[in-house]
């Protein structure tokens, strides 16, 4: 998967022709999401060990980041961990990866 940051998402809506500033803001955003929903699928796959397959935490990210589950993205994370230190962890991490300021390669490990 293409890791866009705002600035190329822009660029390449500029590219293509589509100057409206509502339009820039969509794609942005959507590329951001993309990124955020790979990341946090593979933090739930790490989190959930071999009961969680890759496609299903994918889903899971989805709807997680869709709003359609009742808890917030980091009570459901927080009750995932197993203490508080990693309660803590995991709470910065998502806030990180939503927020975008945690570099793609940091998120990922590479």
């Amino acid at each position: 998967m293409r890791d866009w940051n705002a600035g190329e998402a822009a660029a390449w809506l500029e590219i293509v022709g589509a100057s409206h500033r509502s339009e820039r803001i969509a794609a942005i955003f959507s590329a951001r999401l993309a990124r955020g929903t790979e990341a946090l699928a593979a933090v739930l796959q790490r989190l959930g060990g071999d009961g969680v397959s890759e496609g299903g935490a994918r889903v899971h990210a989805q709807a997680l980041l869709a709003g359609l589950e009742g808890l917030s993205l980091v009570q459901l994370l927080e009750r995932s961990a197993d203490d508080a230190g990693r309660a803590q962890a995991v709470r910065i991490l998502v806030r990180g990866i939503l927020g975008g300021v945690i570099p793609a390669h940091r998120r990922t490990g590479a």
